[in-house]
């Protein structure tokens, strides 16, 4: 059996490099957005639910890198806030942060639905834009379109066990994480 990798997991979509923040904003604001979306809750605990954490940037400052600043940090959670991608209440010893649509980025259906509808649209584009170069001589047509079926069907079979294989990896993987945030709960 593998070690397992101690302190959880959590996943960042490579839509961030298409972001405003990756492309525009200084390199410490991604450090900043990875940090926090690293230490809110992936689950309820401690009173506060999924996607929410509590944050005492005082002396977390350092724990982000050498060069972060307490105004680089207030920058940033400014920037987030009007962007949308966090809410904050203050707190007497720090502050509360909610990451918004936490659940919709830490869920992996999320990504692979993406990924499989643009499989099967570029895969129905494929079939329906065949050509026929042979012409229709007698039943030479006929011949050819119980080929393309014989051919459609085993496409979609290999197509069947791919997504059984997927979900199945998924399912898997899912299983696998549920039982590290368990042994990491029962560490707390």
């Amino acid at each position: 059996m593998e070690a397992k990798i101690q302190g959880g997991a959590f996943i960042i979509a490579r839509k961030i490099f298409t972001s405003e923040l990756w492309l525009k904003k200084p390199s410490t604001w991604k450090v900043i957005w990875v940090y926090i979306l690293g230490k809110v809750n992936h689950e309820p605990y401690g009173g506060l639910d999924e996607g929410v954490g509590f944050f005492n940037f005082t002396e977390e400052v350092k724990l982000i890198g050498n060069d972060c600043t307490p105004d680089k940090i207030k920058k940033f959670l400014q920037y987030a806030r009007e962007s949308s991608m966090i809410s904050t209440t203050k707190s007497t010893r720090g502050m509360i942060i909610k990451v918004l649509n936490y659940r919709g980025y830490q869920d992996l259906d999320n990504f692979r639905r993406t990924t499989r509808s643009t499989r099967e649209a570029r895969e129905k584009h494929e079939r329906s834009t065949t050509i026929n170069n042979n012409g229709n001589n007698g039943d030479n047509g006929n011949k050819e379109k119980e080929e393309e079926k014989e051919i459609l069907i085993s496409e979609e079979e290999r197509k069947k066990q791919e997504d059984m294989e997927y979900d199945k990896w998924v399912i898997d993987n899912k299983k696998k994480n549920e039982n590290l945030f368990q042994d990491i709960a029962e560490e707390d």
